[in-house]
């Protein structure tokens, strides 16, 4: 393909092939830009390697350039063979002395000595032909040659070395990097096409960062960082490169960050550019808490209504995440903030992941908004079909002020008059497009726009600061970082599986001093593929062990009358032993509830296993939990579990989950909104993800389009990047 600039000058091929290569390609490819072309536009990547290539994600030139090296030989020294020690990755040089096959059968191989005049050096293949071999060496022969030097019967040798002959044109010498390797590709093939790829393509990199804003960061431009990160140069320090903490990966690291942040700056300048109905502050923020609230609220509390009631009394929607730890009194603060949108003549809605949740807010608001004359309302998939029919009714008409539900109220037949505020509470476990469902159920304004329900997002599972300001960075961010007076530090212990008389022990010390007590297995029943403990087994036997406890079980699978029932029993106290599954997870509340036994708690993340403890310490009787490992997951497991044992601090103990598990499965599971990264690490680069808000910020706000032309680069990148996803990344 004459002038394809993938194609080194001086390559042939064979005329009629080349000529057919152009008729059948020019269509699909002189029009694609160079970095988007596929692998197989490289010299040297015919179809079979590009598919082998397309299996680990590397389907176009700009993949391999990004194909960072995991690490780096220093070849460029050539060592004479008697300083060669045992273990070193060197190169040498010498002359061929001898060569040929070797032993019999299973030990047959084929040995090249060569001797540079200071020691001999063996070259041993265990896989090889003969006949091949005999061709490649000849005696005399100067030969280069590249491996990891050991020792057999006193001599030293390098098994399956490179080879070059001194001088030759095929040698690797200088600083060489290495990549992952890829299943059939041989890495020299694999090197040598990434740096072909490189040569020739990285200089049609786009910077996307302003030029300022680099000179400002000290970091260096992307297309010298790639080219330094796959040719590093003398002056580049190969520690720092090895270790992945070279400017030239924190370029690359922040380029991610900075992309991302931009986008969400975006989405946030986006949704505060749509009309929402104020909630005039006519009443301050303690005069409506004392009117509902049989408590003070603290001074956390204070502080985080007072920043909600700021934003509610704007023109623009609210959209400010809730985060505190267990126990530290969310719900108080939707409750009054809720109330105030109600007065405003609002309308609100209070979404809950489960039924059992929902019910647990239902009674909790009823009990806090009798006392305002507020009614409210439960609407979910067991609400009768009678009763849910007036529902809709007094949500459409306005009657009703305040709904609480799970996702029956993002049905499609669910209107609301004059919705105002949407409270969604455990927020990680809606989908993305569930959360964005009720922000379209505002209503009509009189020119025509329909206005945006503020929002109100909260979560219990503490999430450390670098992952919020990768999830939801388009939300403003409050934290309740206070407990309420008289909440005692549960008492934390690990237990192994076999002291089993301890665990009875704990639960039979709980029941005599009138106490009461969680147990949660991870699975419901007993498995086939899995050694656990299960919940039903476990009912069993805490029945056959406290008869007279009226111990019941919750599970997932069971219908929501039972739930509701077993739930009902446990909190009534005619039942004084709970076993359950992970649904009882959030929103559980029993004061009288002063024991937590997890079983098989290595099975658990820490976030999770924080959430568990949190059902207990709710009264004011001192609590404790038990964490029963059942052996598996080895150090690291016991490691974990002794975190929960010496901390009830949530925030720490979610920034161990996050080095432990990754940001994916610290929530429990790999949403769509979880951004993952290639170079940026949330541990190690957490000073670079709050330069890039902060730029990305002062970026949006003087170009909230990116419609400049030096973001004309960023604004391809992130339509490439974010388009689709930032469309549906946050609810609202």
């Amino acid at each position: 393909m004459a002038g394809h600039p993938l194609i080194e000058p001086g390559q042939r091929e064979r005329p009629a092939r080349a000529a057919a290569s152009r008729r059948r390609n020019s269509a699909e490819i002189d029009d694609t830009p160079p970095l988007a072309r596929p692998t197989s536009a490289v010299r040297g990547v015919g179809p079979a390697l590009a598919e082998q290539l397309a299996e680990r994600g590397l389907r176009t030139v700009g993949d391999l350039l990004l194909l960072v090296p995991r690490g780096y030989e220093d070849r460029r020294q050539v060592w004479p063979i008697a300083r060669l020690e045992v273990g070193m990755r060197a190169a040498a040089c010498g002359q061929v002395v001898a060569a040929g096959a070797i032993g019999g059968g299973g030990h047959r191989r084929y040995e090249v000595a060569i001797d540079d005049g200071s020691a001999v050096l063996r070259l041993v293949y265990f896989n090889f032909n003969p006949r091949y071999m005999r061709l490649d060496y000849k005696r005399g022969e100067e030969l280069w040659v590249f491996g990891q030097v050991s020792v057999f019967r006193g001599q030293r040798q390098m098994a399956h070395p490179e080879i070059s002959r001194c001088g030759g044109a095929d040698r690797e010498q200088g600083i060489v990097p290495i990549y992952s390797e890829i299943a059939k590709v041989p890495r020299r093939t694999l090197r040598r096409i990434v740096l072909r790829a490189v040569d020739t393509c990285a200089d049609l990199l786009e910077e996307t960062i302003p030029t300022g804003l680099l000179d400002q960061l000290k970091l260096p431009e992307l297309r010298t960082a790639i080219r330094h990160l796959h040719r590093p140069t003398d002056d580049d320090d190969l520690t720092l490169m090895a270790e992945g903490r070279s400017g030239y990966h924190q370029r690359l690291a922040f380029d991610e960050f900075f992309h991302l942040q931009v986008a969400l700056a975006q989405r946030r300048s986006s949704l505060r550019a749509n009309p929402a109905l104020p909630v005039p502050r006519t009443v301050e923020p303690l005069t409506l808490a004392r009117a509902i609230l049989p408590f003070e609220l603290t001074a956390a509390q204070r502080r985080v209504v007072d920043e909600i009631m700021a934003d509610l009394a704007g023109p623009q929607p609210m959209a400010r995440l809730l985060q505190g730890d267990v126990g530290s009194g969310k719900t108080a603060v939707a409750a009054v903030a809720a109330l105030a949108a109600v007065r405003a003549g609002l309308q609100v809605a209070f979404l809950a992941p489960t039924e059992i949740l929902a019910g647990q807010h239902l009674r909790t608001l009823q009990q806090l908004m009798t006392h305002a004359g507020v009614e409210v309302a439960l609407l979910t998939s067991s609400t009768r079909a009678r009763e849910r029919r007036q529902l809709l009714l007094r949500l459409a008409s306005g009657e009703l002020p305040l709904v609480v539900g799970t996702h029956a109220l993002l049905q499609t037949d669910v209107t609301y008059a004059r919705l105002g505020l949407v409270v969604v509470d455990e927020q990680h476990r809606f989908g993305v497009l569930q959360r964005a469902a009720l922000a379209e159920r505002g209503p009509l304004l009189d020119h025509g726009l329909r206005a945006v329900p503020h929002q109100l997002v909260m979560t219990a599972t503490p999430i450390p600061r670098s992952l919020t300001l990768t999830l939801y960075g388009d939300l403003a961010l409050s934290v309740l970082d206070e407990l309420p007076p008289g909440r005692a530090p549960i008492a934390t212990a690990v237990l192994k599986q076999s002291e089993g008389d301890r665990f009875f022990q704990t639960i039979a010390d709980e029941l005599a001093s009138d106490g009461q007590a969680f147990v949660v297995y991870p699975l419901v029943e007993e498995s086939e593929k899995l050694d656990l403990a299960n919940a039903t087994s476990g009912a069993e036997a805490m029945r056959a062990r406290f008869p007279k406890a009226g111990v019941t079980l919750l599970t997932g699978r069971m219908k929501g009358v039972e739930k509701e029932a077993a739930m009902a029993a446990f909190a009534e106290g005619r039942s004084r032993i709970l076993v359950a599954t992970t649904v009882v997870e959030v929103g559980i509340d029993v004061p009288r509830a002063s024991a937590m036994v997890v079983v098989n708690a290595e099975r658990f993340g820490l976030s999770q296993l924080h959430q568990l403890r949190g059902r207990v310490g709710r009264g004011a009787r001192r609590s404790r939990c038990l964490l029963v490992h059942g052996g598996a997951g080895g150090a690291d497991a016991w490691r974990r579990l002794k975190v929960m044992e010496e901390t009830n601090d949530g925030f720490r103990i979610a920034e161990e989950d996050l080095a432990i598990r990754g940001p994916g499965d610290l929530l429990g599971t790999r949403q769509a909104g979880v951004p993952t990264f290639a170079f940026a690490d949330l541990m190690r680069h957490g000073r670079l993800l709050e330069q890039a808000r902060q730029a990305a910020q002062g970026v949006v706000e003087r170009d909230p389009t990116l419609i400049l032309p030096e973001h004309a680069a960023l604004r391809r990148a992130l339509a490439e990047q974010y388009q689709t996803r930032l469309a549906l990344l946050r609810g609202g």
